[in-house]
């Protein structure tokens, strides 16, 4: 299925499985095993709105 999807469709794949509108099982099936982990490993841990990286505050 991964050979017949654009560029653009894998990032739409992408973005609603980031949004929680598809599981991972199906985003696996889509885009296959090996593009999905390549993209979880790209993907950056989520951050609080305001703690996001606090380190930044306390820097001396």
């Amino acid at each position: 299925m991964a050979d017949e999807l654009t560029d653009d469709l894998k990032a739409e794949v992408w973005s609603l499985f980031e949004s929680g509108v598809l599981s991972e099982e199906v985003v696996r099936d889509l885009l296959g095993d090996r593009s999905f982990e390549r993209r979880a490993a790209d993907r950056r841990a989520p951050q609080d709105l305001f703690w996001g990286d606090a380190n930044q505050f306390f820097a001396w």
